[in-house]
C-alpha cells in the first residue's frame, strides 16, 4: 500500500476507535480494524467485486459495538481513498465506490438486526439507508468534478455512437465547426477515412457487452490539418432498469507521434548533409533482401572519396563540411531518381540502385558519379579541391541471399579491385 493509503487506514482506525463505547484492549481493537480494512482491499481488488466481504467488514463493525452510524460515513470515505489509489478504470470508480459502501452498509444494518432482533431498529436502519444513499450523491458528485475538469476528452455514448453527454476537454480537443454536441455521432467528428476502422471497432465492443478497445485514429480540425491520438472505447453493460453506454476517452499523441517521427529521422539521417545513413542502408537492405517484400533492389554503389580530412586539417572544420555537403549536393544530381544516396560516415558513400541493374546501367552510373564528383569545389576564393572517387559494386540477384552486411562488405571490397572502373 502506498503512504496516502496507509495513512487513510490509520485515521480510519482512530476515528471508530472513538465510537466503541466498551473498553476493548488496543491490541484486540487494532487487529480487528486491520483486519477489516484488509477485507475492503481485498473486496476492491477482485473481479467482480467482493461485495460479501465489505458486507463482512460492515458486521465486524458492530461486533466491536459501533452501533454509531457515523462509523459508516468514516468508512465510506475509507472507501473512497482505496478506490482513488487502487488503479480502478474512471467508469468504475463512481460505481466501484457506491456499491463497496452500500455493502458494508447491509452488513451493518443485518448485524445490528441480528444483534438484537427484539428492540425496534427502523431508526438506525433508516439512518443507515440514508447514509448509503448520500454516499452515491457524493459519489456521483465526485464523479461529475473529474469528469468536468478532466484533461482528457471524455464522452458518454448510447449504444448507436450519439453523443449523451461530452466534457469541455472534449469540445476543446475536437473543436471544429460543427463543434461535437449531444446527440450527433462520434464518427461525425473522426477523420473520414479513419471512420470505417473507428465503427468497426465500437460495434464490437458494443456486441461483447463489457469490453475495453483502442484504437488510433484522426480527428479533423478547422485549420484543415488533423490530430492524432488514440481513442480508447469501454463498454458499460445496463445495471437494473438503466441504459448500456460506451465512455469513449480520447488522448491527443499528435505532438508526441510528431516527436517520434523527428528522432527517427534524425536517427537514419546524416546530421551534416540530411542524407540517410548507414542505420537507413541497412534497414533498407533488409527488406531488400525479404523474400516476402516487394522492394526491389538491383545493385549498391560503394563509393569513397578522399582528401576530406586534408580540407579539414588545411582550411577547418567549416570549409571541410562545405566540401562534404557540396560533394553529397552533385551525388544526389547525378544519380537523380535511379537510386538513393545515403552517407555512411567520413569521405563514405553508397547508393542503392533502385530497380533491375545491368552491367551496362551500372556502368553508366558509376561514370556519371565520376563525372560529379571531378569537378572542382572551391574552399577559398582562390583554392580549390577536386575530389577524387573510388567505387565499388555489387549487383544484387532477385533472391539475393546475402545479409545486409555482406552486401556492404562486398561492395567495400570492389573498392579495391583494380579491375573496377575509378580504382
Amino acid at each position: 500500500m502506498d503512504r496516502a493509503v496507509n495513512a487513510a487506514i490509520d485515521g480510519w482506525y482512530r476515528r471508530v476507535a472513538s465510537l466503541v463505547p466498551d473498553p476493548v484492549p488496543d491490541e484486540v481493537l487494532r487487529s480487528a480494524l486491520g483486519d477489516a480494512a484488509e477485507g475492503l482491499v481485498a473486496a476492491l481488488g477482485s473481479q467482480p467485486l467482493r461485495l460479501d466481504a465489505a458486507a463482512t467488514v460492515g458486521a465486524e463493525l458492530v461486533v466491536l459495538g459501533c452501533a454509531d452510524p457515523t462509523v459508516l460515513d468514516y468508512t465510506a470515505e475509507l472507501v473512497a481513498v482505496l478506490v482513488e489509489h487502487g488503479h480502478v478504470p474512471l467508469s468504475d470508480a463512481a460505481h466501484s465506490a457506491a456499491a463497496l459502501s452500500g455493502a458494508v452498509g447491509r452488513g451493518y444494518a443485518q448485524a445490528l438486526l441480528r444483534r438484537d432482533s427484539r428492540s425496534p431498529l427502523h431508526d438506525a436502519i433508516g439512518a443507515v439507508r440514508a447514509s448509503i444513499d448520500q454516499q452515491i450523491r457524493d459519489a456521483d458528485v465526485r464523479f461529475e468534478l473529474v469528469f468536468n475538469h478532466a484533461s482528457l476528452a471524455i464522452a458518454v455514448l448510447d449504444t448507436a455512437g450519439r453523443l449523451v453527454y461530452i466534457n469541455p476537454a472534449f469540445v476543446a480537443t475536437l473543436g471544429r465547426d460543427p463543434k461535437p454536441i449531444p446527440g450527433t455521432l462520434l464518427l461525425d467528428s473522426v477523420y473520414a477515412p479513419d471512420r470505417p476502422r473507428v465503427r468497426d471497432v465500437f460495434r464490437s465492443v458494443v456486441a461483447a457487452g463489457s469490453r475495453t478497445a483502442r484504437t488510433e485514429c484522426r480527428f479533423p480540425h478547422d485549420d484543415g490539418d488533423y490530430g492524432l491520438g488514440m481513442l480508447t472505447l469501454t463498454s458499460v453493460p445496463a445495471a437494473d432498469s438503466g441504459q448500456a453506454y460506451v465512455l469513449a476517452v480520447w488522448e491527443d499523441t499528435t505532438d508526441r507521434r510528431r516527436m517520434h517521427d523527428e528522432l527517427r529521422r534524425l536517427a537514419l539521417h546524416d546530421h551534416l548533409t540530411g542524407l540517410p545513413n548507414r542505420a537507413h542502408l541497412l534497414d533498407t537492405l533488409t527488406r531488400a533482401v525479404d523474400p516476402r517484400t516487394t522492394t526491389r533492389i538491383g545493385a549498391l554503389l560503394y563509393i569513397a572519396v578522399d582528401g576530406f580530412k586534408e580540407i579539414n586539417d588545411d582550411y577547418g572544420r567549416a570549409v571541410g563540411d562545405f566540401a562534404v555537403r557540396a560533394a553529397s549536393y552533385r551525388l544526389q544530381q547525378a544519380i537523380g531518381d535511379e537510386g538513393i544516396v545515403t552517407r555512411i560516415g567520413g569521405g563514405q558513400f553508397a547508393v542503392i540502385l533502385t530497380g533491375p541493374a545491368s552491367d551496362d546501367r551500372v556502368r553508366t552510373l558509376v561514370e556519371r558519379v565520376h563525372l560529379a564528383l571531378g569537378q572542382p569545389i572551391a574552399t577559398t576564393e582562390t583554392d580549390e579541391f577536386v575530389p577524387h572517387a573510388v567505387i565499388g559494386t555489387t549487383i544484387l540477384a532477385p533472391r539475393d541471399r546475402r545479409t545486409p552486411d555482406e552486401i556492404l562488405d562486398d561492395a567495400d571490397a570492389d573498392v579495391h579491385n583494380p579491375r573496377r572502373t575509378g580504382a
